[in-house]
């Protein structure tokens, strides 16, 4: 979990995942977050948002409304 690159909120960004063999994007989506925001709030609980960043934009960083998953 984590951000890679420089995005502002509202921005399209790519969900990669990476394990051994590799990486493979698996989705794109709106995010909500920064990622600065992102780098912030990575491994914490989404209650923990408000304390983190002073301002809540919702529990997930891509809402499944923004999100289309690649096959």
């Amino acid at each position: 979990s984590g951000a890679e690159g420089d995005f502002r909120r509202g921005d399209m960004i790519e969900v990669v995942l990476r394990d051994a063999a590799g990486e493979q994007r698996i989705a794109r989506g709106v995010t909500q977050y920064s990622a600065v925001d992102v780098r912030r709030i990575a491994r914490h609980h989404s209650r923990d948002i408000d304390g983190l960043l002073g301002y809540n934009y919702g529990e997930n960083v891509i809402h499944r409304d923004d999100l289309v998953v690649l096959s």
